[in-house]
């Protein structure tokens, strides 16, 4: 039976995909305030899930990385750690799992 559907589950870690959002934000010359304005989400918010204090869902991770160019879209797989690497003395924050 075809589906006509493509399974391709993407995985990426959140330190990886809040480095790609920094860096596209960076490339295209677009401040914190603007970004944040733009996702619906306060400046300080903004600030702290870039710095990795402060987690956001997946629903605000998703409207954050449309804001530079970036789709986050089902099916993703985000998770805390590469297989076979150490695991960080503490949690990156980058996704609220509420």
């Amino acid at each position: 039976m075809t589906t006509g559907y493509n399974a391709h589950v993407e995985t990426i870690t959140p330190d990886e995909l809040r480095d790609a959002i920094i860096a596209a934000r960076q490339v295209q010359g677009i401040g914190q305030a603007q970004a944040a304005a733009a996702a619906g989400i306060s400046q300080p918010a903004w600030s702290l899930w870039e710095s990795g204090q402060r987690g956001v869902t997946l629903e605000t991770l998703a409207r954050m990385a449309a804001v530079v160019g970036i789709e986050v879209a089902g099916p993703v797989l985000i998770v805390q750690q590469r297989p076979g690497k150490k695991s960080p003395k503490k949690s990156p924050g980058g996704v609220d799992r509420r």
